[in-house]
C-alpha cells in the first residue's frame, strides 16, 4: 500500500505554547529526560513545582503536543502528555496537526526501530550527542488517512500492552528482592539490626581502576569487547552487542573484567547513573571498560558481590551515602577517592550469601520472564515496522 510521505516539520512543527500567565509560586508540572521511561514514553515521576523554579532553558507544553528527546541515548523518549506543564529544552514540542495526524500514531512512528536506527546517525556533539534538527524536520513520514492511523494504533497498542505487562512481572520480582533485602538486613540508613560499617575501599580485593581510553582508529570488529557508559544503563552488561576495540595483550591484562568484578559508572547524564554498579556476566571471552567506569572487586571473605550490587542500587543508600559524592553540573560524576568512602554496611557473611542464594532462585524465574519479554519485543518491533510500510 503506498501512503503519501510527508515532511515531520509540516506535519508537526515546534510549537511551544506562549503567553502563559502563572504566579511565581503556582505548582505546575515541570519534566525532564530522567522522569521518561524508554521505549514506552510514560512519565516515571510527574513533579510538580512553582513555576519560578523552572529555569531559563524551559518552555511550555500542553496536551495538543508530543515531546520528542533529540539527546542521544534517549532517542526512543517520546512524550503524550496530558496537561499543561514546562520542559527542559532537550525535548522537542512537537505540535501534530489535528485533521492530517493522530498524536500516537506520531510518537509510535518516532519510537519505531527503523527510525531509531537512523536518526542516531543523525546526530552532532561530542560529549552530549544531539539530533540535528535541521535534518529532523525534513524527514519524510509516510502518512495514512487518519482512520488508518487509529487503526494502526490500536494494533500497535495491544502488542506493546503485552510487552509492557512482561515488564511489570519484572518489576514485581525487583521488587520483591528489594522487600526481602530490607527484611533481612534492615533500613541501611538507620542500620537498626547495628551491622558492621565499613568504607567500599575496604571491602575490595586491590584498588579500584579507572578504565582505558582508546582513539577511533583502535575500534574494530575483530577487537576485544569494551563497556561504554550507554552499556551501564543495564544491570547486567549486555554481551555479544558491545563495541569492539583492539587492545594490546597488557591493556587486556589491566582493564580486565571477570564476573567476580562490579562495574561502576564513573560519569553519567544524570544523578541516577552516576554511580550506578553493573554485574558482569560468566564468558570465556576477553571483556575490558573503557574510562567512564570504574572497576572494584569485592573482597569474598568478607563482602557478597550480590549483596553489594543491591546495597549500592538501594534508593535509601544512593540517596543517603552516594549522591553527596555526586558532582557536576552537565556531566555528573563520581570519582575513585569519593566512592572509596561510601559507608557499607557488612553483615554476616553467611546472611550475605543467603541473599544471594534467594537472588539467584528468583533470577531463574527472571529469566524466563526476560526472555518472554525479548520476543515479545520482537513481535513488536516486526508490527511496528509493517505498520508504517502499509502492510497490516
Amino acid at each position: 500500500m503506498s501512503w503519501p510521505m510527508v515532511k515531520l516539520g509540516d506535519v508537526a512543527p515546534a510549537t511551544p505554547v506562549k503567553d502563559i500567565n502563572l504566579d511565581q509560586d503556582e505548582l505546575v508540572w515541570q519534566l525532564n529526560l530522567d522522569q521518561v521511561e524508554s521505549n514506552t514514553g510514560q512519565v516515571i515521576d510527574k513533579v510538580k513545582k512553582p513555576a519560578l523554579k523552572a529555569g531559563s532553558s524551559t518552555y511550555f507544553f500542553n496536551n495538543e503536543h508530543v515531546l520528542y528527546s533529540k539527546l542521544r541515548p534517549y532517542l526512543n523518549k517520546v512524550v503524550i502528555p496530558d496537561e499543561l506543564g514546562i520542559a527542559t529544552t532537550e525535548l522537542v514540542p512537537m505540535k501534530p496537526d489535528q485533521k492530517r495526524l493522530n498524536k500516537k500514531y506520531l510518537a509510535y512512528y518516532l519510537r519505531s526501530k527503523p527510525f531509531v536506527e537512523w536518526i542516531s546517525t543523525q546526530v552532532s556533539g561530542a560529549k552530549m550527542p544531539r539530533v540535528v534538527m535541521s535534518v529532523f524536520w525534513q524527514h519524510e513520514m509516510p502518512l495514512p488517512p487518519l482512520d488508518e492511523q487509529e487503526r494502526i494504533v490500536s494494533i500497535l497498542d495491544k502488542s506493546d500492552g503485552i510487552r509492557q505487562k512482561r515488564e511489570q512481572a519484572i518489576k514485581l520480582a525487583d521488587d520483591f528482592l528489594r522487600t526481602t533485602f530490607l527484611e533481612m538486613f534492615g533500613d541501611p540508613v538507620e542500620n537498626p539490626k547495628g551491622w558492621k560499617v565499613k568504607p567500599l575501599i575496604s571491602l575490595i580485593v586491590g584498588k579500584l581502576q579507572n578504565g582505558a581510553y582508546f582513539p577511533k582508529d583502535k575500534y574494530s570488529k575483530d577487537g576485544v569487547e569494551m563497556v561504554h557508559m550507554a552499556d551501564a544503563f543495564y544491570d547486567v552488561i549486555q554481551r555479544g552487542s558491545l563495541k569492539r576495540v583492539q587492545a594490546s595483550d597488557a591493556d587486556i591484562v589491566k582493564y580486565s573484567l571477570s564476573h567476580e568484578d562490579l562495574m561502576i559508572s564513573r560519569r553519567s547524564l544524570n544523578y541516577e547513573g552516576a554511580a550506578k554498579p553493573s554485574l558482569i556476566p560468566h564468558s570465556d571471552e576477553p571483556l575490558i571498560f573503557e574510562s567512564s567506569m570504574i572497576r572494584i572487586t569485592p573482597d569474598k571473605k568478607q563482602i557478597d558481590k550480590l549483596f553489594l550490587f543491591y546495597y549500592l542500587t538501594d534508593p535509601l543508600v544512593k540517596e543517603h551515602f552516594i549522591r553527596k559524592f555526586v558532582t557536576g553540573a552537565t556531566i555528573k560524576g563520581i570519582n575513585q577517592k569519593n566512592l572509596e568512602q561510601v559507608r557499607i554496611i557488612v553483615p554476616p557473611l553467611e546472611l550475605q550469601k543467603e541473599f544471594s542464594y534467594i537472588v539467584h532462585a528468583l533470577e531463574k524465574n527472571k529469566k524466563k520472564l526476560n526472555e518472554s519479554e525479548i520476543l515479545s519485543i520482537e513481535q513488536f518491533t516486526t508490527i511496528s515496522q509493517r505498520a508504517f510500510l502499509g502492510q497490516l
